[in-house]
């Protein structure tokens, strides 16, 4: 799909792509919000680069959808580290000192 394909192009490709798609962005995710907040960043990236891309367009966004998914755990997991280090910090931490 290229800048030329009119946005009726882009419709009936999503129409006949969309739930396959977002299917495999639930595989990667843990919920169906994460599944099409990644299904959406991955249509972003897609349509940012299409022009840049040759090849099949299933195929760009089949692996736009797998990276914006790992991107996705990775903040995550980094999140969830960052607050179990504070939470083992706080521990140690005064936080109030009666008088």
């Amino acid at each position: 799909m290229s800048d030329a394909h009119s946005a009726q192009d882009w419709k009936v490709w999503f129409a006949e792509n969309g739930a396959r798609l977002r299917l495999i962005a639930r595989q990667w995710t843990r919920s169906d919000a994460d599944a099409d907040d990644v299904l959406q960043e991955a249509f972003i990236r897609f349509w940012k680069n299409q022009r840049h891309l040759p090849g099949n367009p299933n195929a760009l966004v089949v692996t736009s959808i797998r990276r914006s998914a790992l991107d996705l755990y990775r903040s995550t997991d980094r999140r969830s580290v960052r607050e179990q280090t504070v939470f083992a910090d706080s521990d140690t931490m005064t936080w109030f000192e009666p008088e």
